[in-house]
């Protein structure tokens, strides 16, 4: 899989994909690093954006193509954003979710408290949506990531 730069040239089906599932689009594609991924023949399989606040960073807006889903790459796409994070001087991942835990679980992310989110964290677009203030809020730490 290759990941790289969204491309303004598919920016549009991002943000289609990030609407059917009903994920928050403010400052997507403003005050996010946007990425799209690739299978080994160039094909488009998902999208993933990562919010950096600090030493911490916000996944959000992860979709894989339904075509492409249950094929690994979801966990795929979440080991490239956390190995890049942490090769970029990123210590926490945190991510949003309200349907997805179990996901989050298998890719090593923890459940925890509103409280213990840091305040740069709290502070991005994306905790202030309304669909996010019932949402799960997972955390791993990628001081062990390479």
């Amino acid at each position: 899989m290759k990941a790289r730069t969204l491309s303004p040239g598919n920016a549009d089906q991002y943000v289609q994909i990030v609407r059917e599932y009903g994920l928050p689009l403010t400052g997507l594609l403003t005050s996010t690093e946007c990425l799209e991924f690739c299978d080994d023949q160039g094909a488009i399989v998902g999208f993933a954006g990562l919010q950096r606040a600090g030493t911490d960073a916000l996944l959000r807006s992860l979709v894989v193509l339904p075509a492409r889903q249950r094929s690994g790459f979801g966990s795929a796409i979440v080991a490239w954003v956390m190995s890049f994070a942490s090769g970029n001087g990123i210590s926490r991942l945190f991510a949003l979710t309200t349907t997805n835990q179990a996901f989050f679980y298998k890719c090593g992310f923890k459940t925890i408290d509103r409280a213990g989110v840091p305040q740069l964290i709290c502070g991005l677009t994306e905790f202030s949506e309304s669909c996010c203030s019932s949402a799960y809020v997972m955390k791993r730490d990628l001081t062990r990531v390479v």
